[in-house]
């Protein structure tokens, strides 16, 4: 396991594909931060004085961590980012699925005709995180990282 985990070239590949998947999903969200906050306030978790904030920052952090994934700047910060807002994204899910929401999770789209299946939103996060694993724990320290 340890020589799949310290793989650099399966390392670059998984930098590169969460750069990617990061940097799409920040993308909606920085283009109509408005809409964006309208997703964060149907999942009725942020008290709504802070939706706002949130709404204007996160997409940002997602995007910086994709730079630094992409470009091997503070890698291992940029990965453990990532995957903290992996956890954070599959927690809120999980709320809104026991909250009985039926919403569009703002993850990829801001669209509100849009509907997704949160408990589909929330295997592929948790995919996802199973996969940014490696970058994590990896010891493999070529192109860049």
């Amino acid at each position: 396991m340890r020589k799949l985990i310290d793989n650099p070239y399966l390392i670059l590949v998984l930098r590169l594909a969460f750069a990617g998947i990061f940097l799409y999903a920040a993308y909606s969200k920085i283009v109509d931060p408005a809409a964006f906050a309208k997703n964060v306030n149907n999942f009725h978790i942020l008290p709504g004085s802070i939706v706002n904030v949130f709404a204007l920052t996160l997409p940002w952090i997602e995007a910086l961590a994709a730079l630094g994934l992409l470009f091997g700047v503070w890698g291992k910060a940029s990965a453990w980012l990532t995957a903290l807002m992996l956890v954070m994204f599959t927690v809120a899910l999980f709320v809104a699925i026991s909250n009985g929401v039926n919403i569009n999770c703002g993850c990829f789209t801001q669209n509100p005709e849009v509907k997704s299946s949160l408990t589909m939103d929330v295997l592929r996060d948790i995919g996802m995180l199973i996969f940014v694993t490696p970058l994590l724990f990896t010891k493999a320290e070529r192109f860049g990282w």
